[in-house]
């Protein structure tokens, strides 16, 4: 039988310190939502969700409407310029001209900087990557 190393040596004194130790545990925490991505129309919100409270006809044929991933769902569903407002739903990021103003704005939520124009109109405003398109 070999010496003891180190280790063992320091597993001893903790046992001796502080006695027998439970096996730990893991605690998995769950992701948010159900990770089942559905197109929302009947909110407006230009996204899919995963809360689990899609339509029952898109529970009766899964392969069509219900998707593992956001993107998945965004690219299926809302393609194009809304794309990039169903994969972020606190604004784009993107370019538009604010109608109230005729001045050009970013889409995100005012008061987030001084460029922010509020969102934009999830179906009406055309988004562009500068403000000089």
């Amino acid at each position: 039988m070999s010496a003891p190393s180190s280790l063992d040596a320091s597993i001893t004194t903790c046992l001796v310190a502080w006695g027998v130790v439970d096996e730990p545990t893991m605690e998995v925490a769950q992701p948010e939502g159900t990770g089942i991505y559905y197109p929302d129309w009947v909110g407006e919100s230009v996204t899919c969700l995963q809360d689990g409270q899609q339509p029952l006809h898109m529970d009766l044929d899964p392969s069509l409407w219900l998707y593992d991933s956001l993107e998945g769902c965004c690219d299926r569903y809302f393609s194009g310029w809304n794309k990039n407002k169903c994969m972020n739903k606190r604004g784009s990021g993107l370019w538009y001209v604010k109608d109230a103003t005729g001045k050009c704005a970013v889409d995100c939520e005012e008061g987030n900087g001084s460029i922010c124009g509020g969102l934009a109109a999830p179906f009406s405003d055309d988004l562009f990557a500068d403000p000089k398109s």
